[in-house]
């Protein structure tokens, strides 16, 4: 399997129908080759459940993600 990287917005420990399927989605990967790549959720609880997942997960420091005009110079 190639390498994944999963960038979501939507993604435990947030609740919700997305997450659910996004953290499902996940565990059949292989996760030697799985980054996540997820903002954090504004209620904390990250760092616990990144700890106890199998996969990589770097979390960007704010609750959501967005594109702007400053990520178009980079």
């Amino acid at each position: 399997m190639k390498p994944t990287l999963l960038v979501t917005n939507d993604f435990p420990p947030r609740a919700g129908g997305i997450q659910t399927y996004l953290e499902g989605f996940a565990r059949q990967l292989d996760p030697d080759k799985l980054i996540v790549y997820a903002s954090s959720p504004p209620d904390g609880g990250a760092e616990e459940y990144d700890a106890n997942v199998p996969y990589e997960v770097i979390r960007y420091p704010g609750t959501m993600m967005l594109p702007t005009p400053r990520w178009r110079k980079q």
